[in-house]
């Protein structure tokens, strides 16, 4: 009965000591560590529910100021007509604007590779020092300054590129004073004119004054101004 009573008491005593183990508090190290580890998932939650709010703001006002030059494609991407010459697609990743920037292609039929090159590098660029912002609507903007320089480049040395014409008058005095000759006054319109009848060509054929032809190619053009005073007067 005494080893019984014996076993009895040391068994209850082990049982206590585990019961006072699986209840010990938890060390400060591991509380720092899993108090850091909650934070950062409720942090990364929170910024990745703060990108998709501010993309969504941005895609609404891209859409809303370019109206159907805005073209969406699928989700999180879209195209944008910066110029007639020029698009831009556009993809929005989730980590954007927070801890990266949009993947962009440039879509030209005329521009040479030399400049869509130097255009990817500056957006690359506006991109880089607007890591953490939205940035799609800076890139539009440098795209149609950067655009309109082109064309104004591009027709400049077009103009330098083609030879003096025969009759260009520059350099020459007396062609030059030929063009400070005022010009002939403009000529009565004739009796028969195309699209108009004879009896109202001489009803009007004193008012009516025509102005010099314009030859392009194998068209000819000749303008008509005659005085109107009322409604009934513009069908004849």
């Amino acid at each position: 009965k005494d080893v019984f009573l014996t076993l009895f008491l040391l068994w209850h005593i082990r049982y206590s000591i585990s019961l006072c183990v699986s209840a010990a508090p938890i060390s400060l190290a591991s509380r720092k560590a899993f108090h850091v580890s909650t934070s950062s998932r409720k942090s990364k939650a929170k910024t990745m529910s703060q990108d998709s709010q501010e993309r969504q703001y941005e895609t609404e006002a891209l859409e809303a100021i370019f109206g159907n030059e805005f073209i969406p494609v699928e989700p999180n991407t879209f195209q944008i007509q910066v110029l007639p010459f020029l698009n831009i697609r556009i993809f929005l990743p989730d980590t954007y604007p927070s801890r990266s920037s949009p993947l962009f292609e440039l879509q030209s039929p005329s521009l040479p590779g030399d400049q869509i090159a130097t255009l990817t590098s500056n957006l690359d660029r506006i991109a880089e020092e607007s890591l953490g912002e939205v940035v799609v609507f800076k890139w539009i903007e440098y795209l149609r300054e950067a655009g309109d320089q082109i064309l104004q480049d591009n027709a400049r040395g077009l103009a330098q590129s083609q030879p003096p014409r025969d009759d260009d008058p520059s350099g020459d005095p007396e062609e030059l004073e030929d063009d400070l000759e005022p010009e002939p006054e403009p000529r009565a319109a004739p009796a028969a004119a195309h699209g108009v009848s004879s009896e109202t060509m001489s009803k009007w054929s004193a008012v009516i004054v025509s102005g010099e032809t314009l030859v392009d190619r194998k068209s000819t053009f000749q303008a008509h101004l005659a005085p109107v005073t009322s409604a009934l007067d513009v069908p004849q």
